[in-house]
C-alpha cells in the first residue's frame, strides 16, 4: 500500500505494532511518510521514538546513498527538511502512559523548540 498510496495525495502513517525502531525504520525506507506508534507510556520512550525517525545527528536512520544519485544532491539540506517534516506520532494507550504525560509534553515541547514547529498534545479526561 506504500507504493500504491506514492502516487496520490494520500499522507500515509505506518502503525507498527510493537514498538520496535529497526522495525520504524524499516517503514520510513519503504516510502511511509510518518510514524503513528501506540503504547508509548514514558517521555524515555517518546524521546527513543524520534531516534529512528530522524537522520543524525538528531537520530539514528541511515542513508546509503549510491554513487549516481549523490550529483548535485545536497545531503544535508536534505535531512535536514526531512527531519522537520516527518511525523513522529505517539498514541497514549494506558494508565502508566496517562500518568507520565508531562514527561510526554516535555519532549513534544524540546521538539517544538528545537524546530520552530507547532507540536500538539492531545489530552481527554
Amino acid at each position: 500500500m506504500l507504493r500504491a498510496a506514492a502516487h496520490t495525495q494520500a499522507v500515509v502513517l505506518d502503525r507498527p505494532l510493537p514498538f520496535d525502531p529497526d522495525e520504524i525504520r524499516r517503514y520510513l525506507d519503504l516510502g511511509a511518510q510518518g510514524i503513528l506508534c501506540p503504547f508509548i507510556n514514558t517521555g524515555k520512550e517518546r524521546g527513543v521514538l524520534w531516534k529512528p525517525c530522524r537522520y543524525p545527528p538528531q537520530g539514528i536512520r541511515g542513508y546509503g546513498p549510491r554513487r549516481a544519485g549523490v550529483y548535485g544532491f545536497d545531503a544535508d539540506e536534505y535531512f535536514h527538511q526531512a527531519n522537520e517534516a516527518l511525523p513522529c506520532i505517539t498514541i497514549i494507550e494506558s494508565e502508566q502512559g496517562a500518568e507520565h504525560i508531562t514527561a510526554t509534553k516535555d519532549i513534544v515541547e524540546q521538539a517544538r523548540s528545537r524546530t520552530g514547529r507547532e507540536w500538539n498534545v492531545c489530552h481527554s479526561e
